[in-house]
């Protein structure tokens, strides 16, 4: 998924859509902001719908994986026994960031199960110096030596 803010929109484009009053935000950060809460709309994680949260490249992928994981939740919905358990997400940016999500559907009673198959996996070492765990990525609704890998690629 492209995670590039700047597809929200240039600073000049910002200086003429204020300048034609056409927004009453006071920065192109919060401009940015704005369109992401427009555009999320449902699947927007409330604990990151403010503007801080798109203030750097690391925080705006934050909020796109979070609301990602809203949107598998929403989607099973309807078969209630479902979870979606998140795998992997990586942040890296070649020319502009983008963001890699994975994750796997399963019977929440396997969730135990699961997790304890998987635990020694976040224990491997992939041999790619340059990946940076970032906590903040952690989904606190899993044990610490969990299945999750998040890292900060870029």
């Amino acid at each position: 998924m492209n995670a590039h803010r700047h597809n929200f929109g240039s600073k000049e484009h910002y200086e003429l859509a204020k300048k034609a009053e056409e927004t009453e935000v006071e920065s192109l950060i919060e401009w940015w902001n704005k369109s992401l809460v427009e555009q999320l709309g449902e699947y927007m994680p409330p604990e990151r719908e403010d503007a801080v949260c798109m203030e750097t490249p690391l925080e705006f992928a934050i909020t796109l994986g979070r609301s990602i994981k809203i949107a598998a939740q929403n989607g099973l919905r309807s078969r209630q026994t479902l979870i979606a358990e998140p795998l992997l997400s990586v942040v890296y940016a070649n020319k502009q960031q983008m963001i890699t999500v994975t994750g796997i559907i399963l019977e929440e009673s396997k969730r135990p199960e699961f997790h304890e198959r998987t635990s020694a996996l976040s224990r491997l070492n992939f041999g790619v110096e340059s990946l940076q765990f970032d906590p903040r990525f952690v989904d606190r609704e899993l044990p610490v030596d969990g299945p999750l890998f998040l890292v900060n690629a870029g």
